[in-house]
């Protein structure tokens, strides 16, 4: 996955949109809005496709749906992340809040024992997001 979340990565810096490079939960709130408007606009593609029994407008529909999720993704600062959520939902049966809960507890462990004081302070941080 780390292959398209780097693609739509480039996508946001060559045409200087957005990308957090620290997980938020804050983006500004057209931001929100455009982000959930993307992925309810493919929804409804993908349902209208699906009805249509249409095998190439279902691709496109959850090919567009992939590309926004990722951008949504690195919006939130989620890039280096997602993967140990997805990991530990997979391995663990868990519903998705529990694995966010172990894998924000991971990463806030990880910020903690950072050299760097500014960055062992994010810790904290990072435990705040995953409420």
């Amino acid at each position: 996955m780390q292959k398209q979340l780097n693609a739509v990565k480039e996508f946001h810096t060559t045409f200087n949109l957005s990308f957090k490079e620290n997980p938020t939960a804050n983006l500004d709130e057209k931001l929100h809005e455009l982000r959930y408007n993307l992925m309810k606009e493919e929804n409804e593609e993908y349902l209208k496709a699906v009805q249509n029994n249409d095998l190439t407008e279902i691709a496109d529909a959850l090919g567009d749906m992939l590309y926004i999720l990722c951008g949504t993704i690195i919006e939130h600062g989620l890039l280096h992340y997602i993967e140990a959520v997805f990991d530990d939902i997979e391995n663990n049966y868990a519903s998705a809040e529990a694995a966010v809960e172990v894998a924000t507890e991971t990463i806030a462990n990880m910020f903690a024992s950072i050299d760097d004081e500014y960055m062992r302070e994010r810790a904290s941080d990072i435990k705040d997001i995953g409420k």
